[in-house]
């Protein structure tokens, strides 16, 4: 099970916002999420930016195919000129 998650909204109706939060339960301190900011008009840079965040690595195969369907989802709202809610 991964100790992490991660929020995708669309801002604005022309940027996709993904939050990546990393939680340890061993040590108490305050956690604040890593963010990514794309325009939406560019999908490969959403990819490529998070496939360089080093922690990405760690989340289970799962949790990226996850990811990749959610912000696949987003990327087809934004087409359709939808609203996007993920699940």
């Amino acid at each position: 099970m991964d100790n992490s998650y991660f929020i995708i909204s669309i801002v604005n109706k022309k940027n996709i916002q993904i939050y990546y939060y990393e939680h340890k339960y061993f040590i108490k301190t305050n956690y604040y999420p890593v963010c990514f900011f794309v325009p939406f008009y560019n999908f490969e840079k959403i990819i490529l930016l998070i496939i360089k965040y080093n922690k990405i690595r760690y989340c289970s195969t799962e949790h990226k195919i996850y990811l990749g369907k959610e912000i696949f989802k987003a990327q087809i709202s934004f087409n359709l000129n939808q609203r996007y809610i993920q699940i």
